[in-house]
C-alpha cells in the first residue's frame, strides 16, 4: 500500500487527455438522463422555426398576438370560451367557435381512421343540435333547422368519402364494424325529428336522413369488400355481415309500412271526397229540375257513384304499384341475395329500395298536401256560405220590417 501511495505522487497525467475525457464523461451522462419534455410553447417554437424563417415570424408575432387578444376579450376573456362554445346551438354568438375547433382538431389528426371517428363524433352532435333547435320555440327556430341540417348533411357526405378513403388501411374494417351500429342509430334518430316538423324544414332533414342512409349503404358495401379480400375476409365474421344487412332491410321495410300507412289515408280521404262530390251534384241537379225529373237525377247519381267507385279503382292501382311497390320488392331481393351469399349486388339493391321509397314517401306526403288543402278550401267556401244565408235572411228580415211599416200606415 505504500509503495502505491508513493507510485500515487509521482503519476502526472497529460491535462489535455484529463480534459477530454471529462468532457466525454459528461456527455455520456447527459445522454443517459431521461429527456425532459418539450412544453407546448417549445413544441410550437420550433415547429415554426423549421416553417418560416425567424425574421418572418418576429414581423407576424405582434399582429398575431394582438387579434388573440382582441378575440379574447369579445369572447369573455379567457379561454374558457372555447370551452362555453361547445354547449352553443346554431344561431348562438359562440357556435361559429364551435365549428372553428372542430375543425382544428380535425386538422391536427393525423390518423385517417382518428380522422373518420372523429368525424362522426361530430356528426352525432350535429344530431343533438338539429333535436334541440326543432324543440326549441325559438322565433328563429326556422332558419336554425335549416342550417343544422345543412351543416349535418355536409359533415354526414364528408363521412362516406373518408369510409373510402380508409377502407384499404390496417386496422380500417374494425373501425367501420363500430362505426355501422351508430349510423343506423343517427338515421333513427332524424327519422323521429323529421317526423316532427313541417314543410321546408321536414325537406331539410331528409336530406340530411338520406346522406346518413346512403353512409350506412357505404358501410355495408366496405363490409362486403372487406369480406371478399382475402387479407382482411377474417375481421369480418358473417354472423356479422348478415346482421348489418338484415338491419338495413328491416329498417326500410319499417320506412315501408308507413308510407304505405299514410297513403291509405290519403286514398281514402280522397275516395270519400270524390263520393261527397257526387251526391253533392246529385242532389243539386234533383233540385234544380224538380220532382218530375226525379228519374233523371237518380241516373245522375248512379253514374256519378261509378265514377267515383273507378276512381277508387285507380287508386288502388296506384298504390299499389311503383315505387312503393317497387322499393319491396328491391328489399325481398337483397334478402334473396343475403340467403345465397352473393354479397355484391346487394348494395345496389338497397339503394334502389332507398330511391324507390323515398318518391313513395314524396307522393304521399304531396297528397295529403293537397287533401289538406282542399279541406281548407272546402272549409272557407262553407264559411262563405254561412255569411251569404245571413246577409240574406236579414235582406229579408229588413223587407218585411218595411212591409209591415207600409201596410200600418195604410190602416192609419
Amino acid at each position: 500500500m505504500k509503495t502505491l501511495e508513493k507510485t500515487k505522487e509521482t503519476i502526472k497525467p497529460d491535462r489535455d487527455w484529463l480534459q477530454s475525457d471529462r468532457a466525454a464523461l459528461l456527455s455520456h451522462v447527459r445522454e443517459s438522463m431521461p429527456a425532459k419534455p418539450i412544453g407546448f410553447k417549445g413544441a410550437t417554437k420550433a415547429l415554426l422555426g423549421r416553417v418560416f424563417p425567424r425574421e418572418a415570424v418576429q414581423f407576424v408575432r405582434g399582429p398575431v398576438i394582438a387579434v388573440i387578444a382582441v378575440i379574447a376579450v369579445v369572447t369573455g376573456g379567457s379561454m374558457a370560451s372555447v370551452s362555453a362554445s361547445g354547449r352553443s346551438l346554431p344561431g348562438d354568438f359562440l357556435y361559429p367557435i364551435k365549428i372553428a375547433t372542430e375543425q382544428t382538431r380535425l386538422a391536427l389528426t393525423s390518423s385517417k381512421i382518428e380522422r373518420l371517428e372523429l368525424k362522426v363524433a361530430f356528426v352525432e352532435r350535429r344530431v343533438l343540435e338539429l333535436q334541440a333547435v326543432a324543440d326549441s320555440v325559438d322565433p328563429e327556430k326556422h332558419e336554425h333547422v335549416k342550417a343544422t341540417a345543412g351543416y349535418l348533411k355536409r359533415d354526414l357526405d364528408t363521412v362516406e368519402r373518408q369510409i373510402d378513403e380508409v377502407k384499404m388501411l390496417l386496422g380500417s374494417v374494425e373501425a367501420v364494424k363500430k362505426l355501422d351500429g351508430r349510423i343506423t342509430e343517427i338515421v333513427s334518430m332524424l327519422g323521429q325529428i323529421k317526423d316532427g316538423l313541417v314543410d321546408d324544414n321536414k325537406r331539410s332533414v331528409s336530406e340530411a336522413e338520406d346522406a346518413a342512409v346512403n353512409t350506412s349503404v357505404k358501410v355495408v358495401q366496405v363490409l362486403i369488400e372487406s369480406k371478399r379480400n382475402p387479407d382482411t375476409q377474417n375481421d369480418v365474421s358473417d354472423e356479422e355481415l348478415a346482421e348489418s344487412i338484415s338491419s338495413k332491410v328491416d329498417a326500410l321495410e319499417q320506412d315501408l309500412a308507413e308510407t304505405a300507412e299514410k297513403r291509405k289515408f290519403s286514398s281514402e280521404d280522397e275516395a270519400e271526397a270524390v263520393e261527397k262530390d257526387a251526391e253533392a251534384e246529385a242532389a243539386e241537379v234533383a233540385s234544380d229540375e224538380g220532382a218530375d225529373e226525379g228519374v233523371d237525377a237518380t241516373s245522375t247519381s248512379e253514374e256519378s257513384s261509378r265514377e267515383a267507385d273507378d276512381d277508387d279503382e285507380n287508386l288502388d292501382e296506384i298504390f299499389g304499384s311503383d315505387p312503393l311497390l317497387a322499393a319491396a320488392n328491391s328489399l325481398e331481393e337483397a334478402r334473396r341475395l343475403l340467403e345465397n351469399n352473393e354479397l355484391d349486388a346487394i348494395p345496389e339493391k338497397l339503394l334502389e329500395a332507398i330511391a324507390a321509397a323515398k318518391r313513395a314517401e314524396r307522393e304521399a306526403e304531396e297528397r295529403a298536401a293537397e287533401q289538406e288543402a282542399q279541406e281548407s278550401s272546402e272549409s272557407d267556401e262553407q264559411v262563405d256560405s254561412g255569411s251569404d244565408s245571413t246577409s240574406t235572411q236579414e235582406t229579408l228580415d229588413s223587407s218585411n220590417s218595411s212591409t209591415e211599416t207600409t201596410a200600418s200606415s195604410t190602416e192609419t
